[in-house]
């Protein structure tokens, strides 16, 4: 997607005035999953996996990148990542007096064509 919007840039600034940006964090754990709503229905996650990928998506908005992980979601893959990962330590973040660790994603730049 990174790539993507990379590449499209000088078409959204022409017809938009702007270059949308992504971001986006990973973490990993149990999630609640349910179904709500009777006219129009919804399926809703829940669960503190989701307030913590939440609160790293707000944290992506101030690192270089833009992307982030937990420990947690890192220690799940068991193949190289075709992106390098830097180590960003224990960060605080809204609602964990603990912290997280966390790494943030060097995510290569495309030339805009």
């Amino acid at each position: 997607m990174h790539d993507e919007l990379t590449s499209a840039s000088g078409q959204f600034e022409r017809e938009f005035g702007v270059v949308p940006c992504i971001r986006g964090s990973l973490h990993f754990g149990p999630v609640i999953v349910g179904e709500i709503g009777y006219i129009k229905r919804a399926i809703v996650f829940n669960g503190n996996v989701m307030n913590t990928a939440a609160r790293l998506e707000e944290l992506s908005r101030c690192v270089e990148g833009s992307f982030l992980a937990s420990r947690a979601a890192m220690e799940q893959f068991r193949s190289a990542l075709p992106v390098k990962v830097r180590n960003l330590g224990r960060l605080r973040i809204r609602g964990r007096a603990d912290g997280i660790d966390v790494v943030g994603f060097d995510i290569p730049t495309a030339q805009a064509v």
